[in-house]
C-alpha cells in the first residue's frame, strides 16, 4: 500500500534518526522550535526563524532513516495539504521535492519547487534536513501561504528512501503528527523565560492517582486549596502537569479561582472532586458548590497541542488577593478513553509561579457563552472576521 497520509509542506528540515538519540543541536540560532511528538519531545523536531521580509527558513531533526515530510494543512488532514518531502540516500545524495496532496495517496510533486534545499545529512539514524522558501510563493493552486495565523502543521517520517526517479513514498503508517501553530509569531518565545529571581512563591498541585473510568470520555471537577496569602501576588508563569503515559487520556482542562462565602464548608473541603458535564445532574454539582465557588473566574485553559510552559508579558500578572481564608480552585478535566482502558491512574496538575513584586497590569481572561452545535462555530478558509452573537441578560451580571 502506497498511502502516503501526510500534512503539509516542509520549509526548511533538518532529520535526525537514531533509537538512543540525544538532543542534537541546530546549525545555528534559531528563535522557534517545536518537538512534533508530545511522547518523545526527541522524534521529530522543527526548528525555524524569518529571513527576510518575505522568507523563512526550517531546520528539522528526525529520527528517521527514510524520507521526512513537513506539510501545511487546511485541518490537519493530508487532503489539499502543501507538503515538503526530503531524504539522504545510501550513496549520501539529499533530495527536497516540494509536493501537494488531493487525497490519502502518495503526494504529487509540484510543477514548480519553491522549496530550496540548504543542507541536509543522515548519520546513526536521524536525518537532518534545512531549508527555506518565500512566505507567499505565487502558487495559489498548489501551495499554502505562511500568515501571522495559527497554521495546521502535518509530521511524517519512514525508514525506507523512495527511488530517486519514481518517487514512490513508502506510507508512514502510525509515523504522523498534527500541531496548530503560529510560525509568524509576533511574540519572541525564547524570550519568555523568568528570571528565578522574579520568583517570589510557587504552588503546585497534581491528581493523586486518580482512576480514570473505562469509558469513551470522562468529565472531572476537582477542587483544590491555595493557602491564606499575606499579600497580594501576581501569578506570572504556569507549567501543566502531564506525565507521559497519560499524554493520550487528557484531552484538555479549565482552571477557575472561587469566590467563597461560607469559609466553613471551605474548611472542610480537602482536594474533592467529583464527575460533571454532559449528562451529569447540573443541580447536584450546584450543591456541591454551594457556598465554596459561587462565582468562578478562569486563569486559564490547556487543550492538546497547546504549550506546557507559558510566561505571561514582562508587564502582566493575572493577580491573586490578599485573604486571610484559604483560596478555592477548580480544575475542570476532560479524559479521553476510546480504547476503554480499565486501570489508568492520572497524576496530572499544575504549577503556578508567583511574583510579590506585582507587576503594571492585571490581566484576565474574558469568556463569552454562546450556545452551539457542532456547526455553529465554523470559520470558513480565508474568511477575514467572523460573527458570533449571543444574549447576556441582566442578572448574569449582577455580582452580590
Amino acid at each position: 500500500m502506497n498511502i502516503f497520509m501526510f500534512f503539509f509542506k516542509i520549509l526548511t528540515l533538518s532529520l535526525v534518526c537514531s533509537s538512543g538519540m540525544s538532543e542534537l543541536k541546530p546549525s545555528e540560532d534559531y528563535k522557534f522550535s517545536l518537538s512534533a511528538d508530545d511522547s518523545d519531545e526527541l522524534q521529530y523536531k522543527l526548528y525555524w526563524k524569518r529571513l527576510e521580509i518575505d522568507e523563512i527558513q526550517f531546520e528539522i531533526h528526525c529520527r528517521a532513516s527514510g524520507w521526512v515530510g513537513f506539510g501545511l494543512s487546511p485541518n490537519g488532514g493530508m487532503a489539499g495539504s502543501d507538503i515538503v518531502i526530503g531524504w539522504v540516500n545510501s550513496d549520501g545524495e539529499a533530495y527536497l521535492k516540494d509536493t501537494h496532496a488531493i487525497g490519502k495517496q502518495a503526494p504529487i510533486v509540484d510543477s514548480v519547487q519553491n522549496w530550496h534545499l540548504i543542507d541536509a545529512s543522515e548519520q546513526n539514524g536521524i536525518t537532518v534536513l534545512k531549508m527555506k522558501r518565500k512566505l507567499y510563493t505565487c502558487d495559489e493552486q498548489n501551495d499554502f501561504d505562511i500568515k501571522f495565523e495559527t497554521q495546521r502543521l502535518i509530521f511524517a517520517w519512514s525508514d525506507y528512501d523512495p527511488d530517486n526517479e519514481l518517487l514512490n513514498w513508502s506510507y508512514h503508517g502510525a509515523n504522523r503528527r498534527i500541531k496548530s501553530v503560529v510560525l509568524l509569531n509576533f511574540a519572541d518565545e525564547t524570550s519568555g523565560s523568568l528570571i528565578d529571581s522574579e520568583i517570589t512563591d510557587s504552588f503546585e498541585y497534581r491528581l493523586n492517582n486518580h482512576l480514570i473510568p473505562a469509558k469513551d470520555t470522562y468529565y472531572l471537577c476537582q477542587m483544590f486549596k491555595i493557602p491564606p496569602l499575606k499579600t497580594d501576588l501576581h501569578l506570572i508563569s504556569y507549567q501543566v502537569l502531564i506525565e507521559k503515559e497519560s499524554l493520550s487520556f487528557v484531552h484538555h482542562f479549565d482552571v477557575y479561582m472561587c469566590k467563597s462565602s461560607d469559609f466553613e464548608r471551605v474548611k472542610k473541603i480537602s482536594n474533592m472532586g467529583y464527575e460533571c458535564g454532559p449528562g451529569i445532574d447540573d443541580e447536584a454539582s450546584s450543591n456541591i458548590l454551594k457556598g465554596i465557588c459561587e462565582v468562578r473566574t478562569m486563569v486559564f485553559a490547556w487543550a492538546i497541542g497547546g504549550k506546557r510552559s507559558i510566561s505571561f508579558p514582562e508587564n502582566t500578572g493575572f493577580r491573586f488577593s490578599k485573604s486571610d481564608h484559604e483560596t478555592v480552585m477548580v480544575i475542570n478535566y476532560h479524559f479521553d478513553n476510546p480504547m476503554i482502558v480499565k486501570d489508568h491512574k492520572d497524576k496530572s496538575g499544575l504549577k503556578f509561579k508567583f511574583t510579590k513584586n506585582l507587576r503594571k497590569y492585571d490581566l484576565g481572561v474574558l469568556t463569552v457563552g454562546i450556545p452551539t452545535t457542532q456547526l455553529d462555530i465554523v470559520v470558513p478558509p480565508r474568511t477575514e472576521s467572523v460573527k458570533l452573537s449571543t444574549i447576556c441578560y441582566p442578572d448574569c451580571t449582577e455580582v452580590n
